[in-house]
């Protein structure tokens, strides 16, 4: 979070009103592990276990408030836990990449799992060259990481004179105050070179791709496909969320 942003959401009185009760439900609430009994609790001892998406909504709300623009950048990547990072043998090209383009280890919560990621994580790799790319709240290109939500269904409280109840919610139109940057997943060839050669074959041909039937532009054709989404890549898109 910016400065700039931080000295605004200070400045929001229904962020601080935010802040005080989740400070205080935290400190003198009662701590439980079962759903079902955390969910029967009353809300004088219920604790607020997930503060960050309350100040997450506080930021869109108050950034809407103020009539401010707001531009959030997204990780490169991030790894969930330490067992995943470089995992595959040899290191295969979406692996190397994940790991140069990774800022953080999450999920460590005890010594063994830090030791794990010290093992793992080789930190003497060159770091991934990145091309930014931006683009506004409710305008998502095709590949950009899904996890930036469906804009569309964005409501915040009502302003004076609007709606018609007291805490009623009103629609937004997000693009008015947000843009969102983010870093393609594009593979440089040297590391797909080289991780062909880790696993013994040659350098890629660059080979005429054969259609498939039913892919053409003949009668019932629903046109091209837009290729498949491998697992690897997949995890790597998961993991580029702030």
């Amino acid at each position: 979070m910016s400065r700039r942003l931080a000295l605004q959401m200070a400045q929001d009185e229904h962020f601080r009103n935010f802040n005080a009760v989740a400070h205080a439900r935290n400190t003198a609430g009662t701590a439980c592990r079962k759903p079902l009994k955390c969910a029967a609790q009353p809300s004088a001892s219920h604790m607020w276990h997930h503060e960050d998406a309350g100040i997450g909504y506080n930021v869109f709300r108050a950034a809407i408030a103020a009539n401010t623009s707001t531009l959030v950048m997204a990780l490169p990547a991030h790894y969930n836990d330490p067992a995943i990072i470089e995992r595959s043998e040899p290191l295969n090209e979406n692996d190397e990449y994940w790991s140069s383009r990774s800022l953080f280890v999450h999920g460590i919560k005890m010594p063994k799992q830090f030791e794990q990621a010290k093992q793992r994580w080789n930190l003497s790799r060159a770091d991934a060259a990145l091309d930014v790319r931006c683009h506004t709240a409710d305008d998502l290109p095709h590949g950009v990481n899904a996890h930036y939500g469906r804009w569309h269904w964005a409501r915040v409280p009502c302003p004076p004179g609007q709606g018609t109840a007291v805490g009623d919610f009103c629609p937004v139109a997000p693009r008015d105050h947000f843009s969102f940057c983010s870093f393609p997943w594009v593979i440089p060839p040297e590391i797909s070179a080289a991780a062909r050669a880790r696993a013994g074959k040659g350098p890629a041909l660059d080979m005429p791709r054969r259609r498939r039937r039913g892919k053409g532009k003949g009668k019932g054709s629903k046109g091209k496909g837009r290729g498949r989404l491998t697992r690897a890549r997949k995890a790597a898109m998961d993991n580029m969320d702030v």
